[in-house]
């Protein structure tokens, strides 16, 4: 289902590239752990319990990380169609949600890579 997610949010071009791409790589980490074992990992649960047992959280970090790229883009378009003014320029909802949901877990190093200027900058081209 979050892969089927991710092509929808494709379907909105260039902006959300790096958002997908972060969170296809989210996906593809999860998929492996659970192809690693498919009965021990027959649930997300079971997945994330073995791991804490294990001690590792290759699977735990990207779901973590995985659902706050989900929560960017829900605020970013739960902004949109809340906005009453109908304005084209979508700079303010990018920062609005980037700081609302992943901001306060990157980083300088991440904030940079994640670039939101990047995203602006694509925004006010395709706009």
């Amino acid at each position: 289902a979050s892969s089927k997610f991710v092509k929808f949010i494709d379907l909105f071009g260039k902006p959300f590239a790096p958002a997908s791409y972060d969170m296809l790589g989210n996906i593809k980490k999860i998929t492996i752990t659970y192809e690693e074992d498919y009965e021990k990992n027959q649930y997300l649960e079971d997945m994330l319990l073995a791991e804490k047992n294990e001690g590792k959280q290759i699977a735990t970090d990207a779901l973590m990380w995985l659902r706050r790229g989900f929560n960017f883009v829900i605020e970013f378009f739960d902004r949109i169609c809340s906005d009453e003014t109908k304005q084209e320029d979508l700079s303010n909802f990018v920062k609005e949600a980037y700081s609302d949901t992943l901001k306060t877990y990157h980083g300088w190093i991440g904030r940079n890579l994640f670039n939101v200027e990047y995203l602006l900058t694509i925004i006010h081209a395709d706009a």
